[in-house]
């Protein structure tokens, strides 16, 4: 099992589809699992500070691959091979995994990225990754934070098919 973490923006569902394919891996996005949740919440109109409340909306949701660690762990246990990306994969939902890498990437860089994905406005996209980056980080349940034995990756300059080419040579490492 390979877990990629980090901020927004580094690459991580880029290069996590793109490595799961090269290794013949199944991928899993935890992140679209909340925000499938999400948008059930503001579809049944319940306040998004209501924990309680958004905590029902997500266990009566039929998300077929699930949205909590728990779920996220059962999935995990049935594949063989898998590349597994999101924000605490390496910290909580798996820290067994191995490799665990933490994509990171410039501020300018993220925003760029994300701007460019969205057609949307670089000022803007700016201003909401920081916003963004600071909510992760200082969450009181599993705040955003690089797992002690991960290995970092600075995504800034690199290509898509440069960082797959790394990351391969890691699990290679691992793995052998």
């Amino acid at each position: 099992m390979v877990a990629v973490d980090g901020p927004s923006g580094s690459g991580k569902s880029t290069v996590s589809r793109r490595l799961a394919a090269a290794l013949g891996a199944r991928y899993l996005d935890t992140g679209a699992m909340y925000r499938a949740v999400t948008l059930a919440v503001l579809q049944a109109g319940v306040d998004p500070s209501d924990a309680d409340a958004v905590a029902k909306v997500a266990m009566d949701a039929r998300i077929v691959i699930g949205t909590d660690p728990e779920k996220q762990r059962e999935i995990i246990a049935t594949a063989a091979r898998i590349v597994v990306e999101g924000r605490d994969i390496g910290t909580v939902v798996a820290p067994e995994a191995r490799p665990k890498v933490y994509l990171t990437a410039s501020a300018d860089a993220r925003a760029h990225r994300r701007s460019t994905e969205a057609d949307a406005d670089l000022d803007a996209t700016a201003v909401d990754l920081a916003r963004r980056d600071r909510l992760d980080s200082t969450r009181t349940t599993d705040p955003l934070a690089k797992a002690a034995d991960a290995v970092e990756l600075d995504t800034t300059g690199l290509g898509i098919d440069e960082v797959v080419t790394r990351l391969r040579a890691l699990v290679g490492a691992v793995c052998d």
